[in-house]
């Protein structure tokens, strides 16, 4: 009875809207659509958005206590060069040992995130086994370092972490993609996301452009 009643109000709807007028159905669509990005913006990107710039934030907290172990290195290097018996040493010595121990850190923040080389291989075997998603372009982008001093310079190469990000454009219904979408985050190995396009072409098949990015003390894409 409820199932009846509810395919009434359904039929109803339709023929009410069959009636508008071409330009008020387009405009309801282009409405729809909007309100879809909206609550995809909303309910999914917005919050792991939000999550990627958390990771960013704990990075740079740690580039900023090695700039300032490099800064406090460097003054004691000058001070006690060519002293080998320099009372500086031992604090020398403390110094390096925290750069490491800053290095180390780095690596555990990052112990969870895909690796550079094995990023396009995951994401391109997660959409081919939807079967319902075209992947149009899979494009990987150039390393980028996360870590440069006042003057765009880049740091000490023995404590860079470098940005891998990847571009990949795909085609496919709302709901596919939403369940790509999800199979991405619940990976046991993240990668951050950097930004999402979505644009209808004909419903209700979309084009999605993706930017997704991993983080590697190694500037180079090895494989992949």
């Amino acid at each position: 009875m409820v199932r009846s009643s509810m395919a009434n109000k359904l039929t109803e709807l339709t023929e009410k809207y069959d009636k508008l007028p071409i330009r008020l159905r387009l405009l309801l669509v282009f409405s729809s659509i909007v309100i879809l990005v909206f609550i995809v913006d909303l309910l999914w990107f917005s919050p792991v958005q939000t999550e990627t710039k958390n990771l960013q934030g704990l990075i740079d907290q740690v580039d900023k206590q090695i700039n300032e172990t490099l800064e406090s290195q460097n003054l004691l290097n000058a001070a006690i060069s060519n002293q080998r018996n320099h009372p500086k040493r031992k604090q020398l010595g403390q110094i390096k040992q925290q750069i490491e121990q800053a290095k180390q850190t780095l690596e555990e923040r990052t112990i969870n995130l895909v690796k550079p080389e094995a990023m396009a291989t995951v994401l391109k075997e997660i959409i081919n086994r939807s079967e319902k998603l075209t992947l149009l372009s899979l494009v990987k982008q150039p390393a980028l370092p996360l870590f440069v001093d006042e003057n765009d310079a880049q740091a000490d190469d023995s404590i860079q972490m470098y940005r891998h990000p990847l571009e990949m454009v795909f085609e496919g219904k709302y709901s596919d993609t939403q369940n790509f979408l999800k199979q991405i985050e619940n990976m046991p190995q993240k990668v951050n996301f950097e930004s999402l396009q979505y644009t209808v072409q004909t419903h209700p098949v979309s084009k999605v452009t993706l930017v997704v990015s991993t983080l590697s003390l190694e500037r180079k894409w090895i494989g992949g």
